[in-house]
């Protein structure tokens, strides 16, 4: 019985022991979990503090931005200080003060009333932020509104110091957002230089759990933690009832001892005992992880968590994953296994050094970013925000704005077509500006014609007994006659003729089109002309219809511009009947254009009539769509039909109604015997060589002539002797005065006089305004004799 007492008291002792060092270890268990718990907590607030802080700091920004804008601008701060501050203020949750002071003296402060106590009562701290160039924060300061930190920026403007500009952040409302979910912890701040910006001193005595905040000052705040009533006191109270258990479990082991031998079933039962309670406190402690976790992954938006990682000189240059939610897996289509723990280079092996970089610079200065990034593998746009928890890492929360995205570029396509429009614009304004060159071309050819044109037929009537020479002089003026021709067609082409109604025969309208594009055809496109030369006449505009044929033999070269073909162009006049849309029964000319090209599909045929729709290239066509032609048509009341199918070529039939009355069709016969006078005539033309030869001509008349370069000289000769002259013949475009100028002038002299105003073209005359204003004849150069002959004569006869 001895041995067993003795081993009863040996296993007491022993139980005490065991008890003291397991309960030492369990109240050292509790406190390193509740260390741990406060840590948890406080990396959460430290981070919402951070944000907070640099949230009221941006507001400084923005006002920096402001005052520098106002600066720059040369603007009045006095009236737009208060409206842009109200804003500021009303949205700011946390700020006192915003304000300005030139020269470090308190001016612009928002809202009045309030701190109001001049920067220079904080001479340490202006005068750092004026010798660094940035921000500094000074306090805490007792303020009406409580405690507050000022943030101070200082201003330079023209690289010379200006002033000073400040907020007053209320921290109370900055520091009431780090309530915890543990109302028993005792918090605390401080910076760099250990101010206690909150809290009591006290926690940074007793073991705190300290935490970094960066400030956006570049400094370092700490935050502190510990339990209100200490490490001790609370878990000491839970543990009482354990040193009790252990003291009866002690004794109740002493006694199982001594009993050993005779109940060795009882110690086994407290063994399980003890073994089970062990076990429901590890339970608790990973109940506290999982619901840190359920916390992080139940966010609604990707979140990712990276450290900066940096080459020997400190230059960010990759960055490794350490933790990322379940928001991030679903957006990205990543899995954490796949990326935790490696660089970013080493999963994105394309990825842009831009990124390294920006994000580096989070991590490096505590600035935080947001911008929008494309990510190609996964065709999804995301808006990133990253911000820094703690010096050397970022992290980031992506949010999918793939769906806004694809709508601006929805809006960007319809930019883009509307563009296209302001370019097929932009090529009709092209043709407009090409018919305005023409005019001048025109005009200056045919100043060129009319000495070819007179010398070659003053040298034919003085060789009329040498038929050889008479020979090469009319192959001459031939070809000078062609070019005449040539440049009415290139007038025609340019839309210059005036929009009005005729009556005209299509044959003569045809073949010039025909002559004027069968040289800009390559050989290996063949025209073929079938023209009716009974078909009747049309009523309707003659530059129209030519521009409608000329579009339509373009298109057709183009369709055979890559094999060559066949352009067939057929004129015969035909009865229309009820089979036929949009067209009233009767006689019409048909012109049928058809070429054996690259045709169309059903697609582009049901378009072809629409505005601005085309198949061409950029450059190619005459500007001139099928909408328009479509519509010149039907103004001439007929109607155009289009067959095509791909690669079997395309027929255009456009119909025009036969005029019923042919007789108004105008028909100018020239003369063939050449009028001659013995009449005084004033020339004036500015061209020399064209007064010459227009002098010899007139003199090889009969008429005497007299020449003047200019309007002024003419009009100073005519007004010295009016009754000298019988007749003025003048240029219309002439330097310092045109010559419808100069004929009006003329007639106010004497009003009698007959006046033939000459012109090789000219945007500002025609023949109707020439008549209203006084003129006898209008004439269009180049002109041969008998044509001027019969002119002058027919002027001065009707005098």
């Amino acid at each position: 019985m001895k041995r067993a007492i003795f081993r009863a008291f040996c296993v007491f002792f022993l139980c005490i022991f065991i008890s003291w060092v397991t309960i030492d270890w369990y109240e050292n268990q509790l406190i390193e979990k509740k260390h741990y718990d406060i840590v948890d907590d406080l990396s959460v607030r430290a981070s919402s503090l951070s944000i907070a802080i640099n949230q009221r700091f941006s507001l400084l920004k923005g006002l920096k931005v402001f005052l520098d804008t106002m600066l720059k601008m040369e603007i009045s701060i006095d009236k737009v200080f208060e409206p842009f501050a109200e804003g500021l203020y009303q949205g700011s949750r946390g700020i006192c003060n915003f304000v300005i002071a030139p020269d470090g003296v308190n001016k612009y402060i928002y809202p009045r009333g309030k701190n109001t106590f001049p920067l220079s009562s904080y001479k340490f701290d202006t005068i750092k932020a004026m010798q660094i160039g940035k921000i500094v924060l000074s306090g805490p300061h007792e303020h009406k509104e409580g405690l507050c930190a000022i943030a101070i920026q200082p201003i330079y403007y023209k690289e010379k110091f200006w002033g000073l500009i400040s907020i007053d952040i209320d921290l109370p409302v900055i520091f009431e957002e780090l309530k915890t979910s543990h109302e028993s912890i005792a918090l605390a701040i401080r910076d760099k230089s250990g101010k206690i910006f909150y809290g009591s001193r006290h926690v940074f005595e007793n073991n705190p759990v300290l935490l970094d905040i960066p400030m956006p000052d570049g400094t370092n705040w700490k935050l502190g933690a510990i339990p209100e009533e200490g490490w001790n006191a609370s878990i000491r109270m839970n543990i009482i009832p354990f040193y009790f258990l252990c003291f009866g479990i002690s004794i109740l082991l002493s006694i199982l001892t001594y009993a050993l031998s005779y109940q060795h079933t009882h110690l086994k039962i407290l063994l399980d005992e003890q073994t089970k309670e062990i076990k429901e406190s590890l339970n608790a402690v990973q109940q506290s992880q999982k619901q840190y976790v359920s916390l992080f992954e139940s966010m609604q938006s990707g979140f990712v968590l990276c450290q900066i990682i940096r080459d020997e000189n400190n230059v960010p240059i990759d960055y490794s994953f350490i933790q990322v939610n379940s928001a991030f897996e679903m957006q990205t289509g990543l899995k954490r296994e796949d990326i935790i723990g490696k660089r970013a280079q080493e999963i994105f092996p394309n990825v842009d050094p831009y990124w390294v970089q920006i994000y580096g610079k989070v991590a490096m200065t505590g600035d935080p970013a947001e911008f929008i990034r494309y990510f190609e593998d996964i065709k999804k746009h995301f808006s990133i925000k990253a911000f820094c928890p703690e010096l050397g890492k970022f992290a980031g929360i992506l949010i999918d704005i793939t769906k806004e995205k694809e709508m601006e570029i929805e809006l960007t396509k319809k930019e883009a077509e509307r563009n296209k429009f302001e370019k097929l614009l932009n090529q009709a304004q092209k043709m407009e500006a090409i018919g305005t060159l023409a005019g001048g071309i025109a005009h200056d050819f045919n100043n060129i014609l009319v000495p070819i044109i007179g010398y070659t037929q003053l040298i034919m009537a003085q060789t009329k007994d040498n038929n050889e020479l008479q020979i090469s002089l009319k192959e001459i003026l031939q070809a000078s006659l062609r070019a005449k021709d040539l440049v009415k067609h290139i007038l025609t082409f340019s839309r210059q003729s005036n929009v009005e109604h005729n009556l005209i025969s299509l044959q003569q309208i045809i073949n010039e089109a025909v002559k004027l594009i069968r040289s800009s055809l390559p050989s290996t496109i063949k025209i073929d002309c079938k023209i009716d030369k009974k078909c009747g006449s049309v009523l309707g505009n003659l530059t129209q219809i030519h521009q409608i044929i000329m579009n339509l033999c373009t298109n057709a070269y183009h369709a055979m511009e890559e094999k060559g073909g066949l352009l067939e162009v057929v004129l015969n006049e035909v009865d229309v009947d009820s089979q036929l849309k949009d067209i009233e029964q009767g006689r019409y000319a048909c012109l049928t254009i058809k070429d054996n090209g690259c045709g169309m599909t059903h697609e582009v045929m049901s378009r072809i009539f629409d505005p601005y729709f085309t198949t061409k290239k950029q450059g190619k066509g005459t500007g001139l769509g099928l909408a328009v032609v479509h519509g010149i048509v039907k103004n001439h009341g007929g109607n155009i039909v289009a067959q095509s199918e791909p690669m079997k070529g395309s027929v255009f039939k456009v119909y025009f109604p036969i005029a019923q009355d042919i007789s108004k069709q105008d028909k100018v016969v020239l003369p063939q015997i050449i009028h001659r006078g013995k009449e005084h005539i004033l020339l004036v033309d500015d061209e020399e060589a064209v007064a010459k030869i227009e002098k010899k001509t007139l003199e090889s008349l009969g008429y005497r002539v007299t020449i003047k370069k200019d309007g002024i000289e003419g009009l100073e000769i005519f007004q010295s002797s009016p009754n000298e002259f019988d007749l003025i013949i003048t240029d219309m475009t002439m330097p310092i005065m045109c010559g419808d100028k100069f004929a009006q002038k003329a007639i106010k002299i004497k009003p009698n006089i007959p006046i033939i105003l000459c012109t090789g073209y000219s945007e500002l005359m025609d023949e109707e305004k020439a008549i209203s204003i006084g003129i006898k004849a209008y004439v269009m150069k180049p002109m041969i004799a008998q044509e001027i002959a019969f002119k002058i004569r027919e002027v001065l006869e009707s005098k």
